[in-house]
């Protein structure tokens, strides 16, 4: 009996010391915290063992890991692998961080149209509204963004553009804008008109009326504003995308003054006060786009006034000034003068 009794006491003994010089070396371990700070997933080895998958932006804590130099390889699609010394402190934790070296670029097309999206010359793809195209590693830096409507009635119409910073390990998200422009007409008239835009009639805008165009092509746009086939106004404008601009346009029955220079002189033509350059003698000069009602013209040389009249302009109509010498003769033995009005 006693004999057994030694015996297990000596078993137990044995069992107790084992497990203490467990206890005692894993103490000696130490932890290594791993983090992937790459936009792409990769596989990390410690001493060539252990070999696991961190995704993109992934930490991982490995425990039980001797104590001293460790060796940590990096696996990666992207670029050559890595290889770094770690020391692991005595039950102590020590980090590695797989450093970044590429950004990516994610592209939401919040524009309002069906986009094709290029960046720096390359396709990343075609999004629909809401849609979002992601683009492959890119190095630090600045890059070139372009999309274009992809619809083919679109085609020729400008393209939305702007610059992309990159930076290691960035995902910046990058909103395309609205590409439709904005575009407020006025009815500056005391009646009802006719819109048209690019030979399409739009809309009817009454007297004083602005109305909005709130998804208007960017691009070179012919506006007219039209009554009984008339046009009253006309401006061809470019609309740049996601712009607001407003066009208020102006009475066009509006007249014309014929300026003829028979002076004898170089002479410089005003009207109002308003220089319209110098005219050599003979020389005949359209001045448009006057107001109806009465507009003083001058002529002037160095400055002293050889001729001023006062010229009644009537819209539609082209109203003639003859300028004659000092005399009262034409100048040089020209011509008869022009009749006083002529009609378009």
């Amino acid at each position: 009996m006693n004999r057994v009794r030694t015996t297990l006491t000596l078993a137990a003994l044995s069992s107790l010391f084992t497990v203490g010089m467990a206890h005692a070396r894993d103490s000696l371990d130490g932890r290594l915290r791993i983090e992937n700070q790459r936009i792409q997933p990769v596989t990390v080895s410690i001493d060539g063992e252990r070999a696991t998958r961190l995704g993109a932006g992934e930490a991982r804590t490995f425990l039980g890991v001797p104590n001293g130099v460790r060796l940590v390889q990096v696996d990666a699609r992207q670029g050559p692998d890595d290889r770094a010394r770690v020391r692991v402190p005595i039950d102590g934790t020590a980090t590695h961080q797989i450093a970044a070296r590429f950004g990516q670029a994610r592209i939401i097309n919040d524009s309002g149209v069906r986009m094709r999206i290029v960046l720096d010359g390359r396709a990343l793809g075609v999004a629909a509204p809401g849609q979002s195209v992601e683009s492959w590693p890119l190095a630090p830096g600045r890059y070139t963004l372009e999309a274009r409507p992809a619809d083919r009635r679109y085609q020729g119409a400008p393209a939305l553009t702007q610059s992309v910073r990159v930076r290691r390990g960035d995902r910046p998200t990058v909103g395309l804008g609205a590409w439709h422009a904005r575009l407020d007409v006025h009815n500056p008239f005391p009646f009802a008109a006719n819109l048209w835009v690019d030979g399409q009639r739009v809309a009817n805008l009454a007297p004083g009326e602005t109305r909005v165009l709130a998804r208007q092509v960017p691009g070179q746009v012919k506006l007219e504003l039209r009554r009984n086939r008339r046009v009253l106004s006309k401006e061809t404008m470019r609309v740049a995308p996601g712009s607001r601009q407003a066009w208020r346009p102006v009475d066009a029955r509006r007249g014309e003054v014929r300026v003829s220079n028979h002076t004898g002189r170089r002479v410089e033509v005003a009207v109002d006060g308003r220089s319209h350059g110098m005219m050599r003698d003979g020389d005949v000069r359209l001045i448009a786009g006057l107001e109806p009602g009465v507009h003083l013209v001058t002529l002037s040389h160095r400055g002293r006034v050889l001729e001023q009249s006062r010229v009644r302009v009537v819209a539609d109509e082209v109203a003639v000034m003859v300028a004659r010498d000092g005399r009262g003769n034409r100048g040089r033995g020209r011509g008869p003068a022009p009749a006083p009005v002529a009609r378009r």
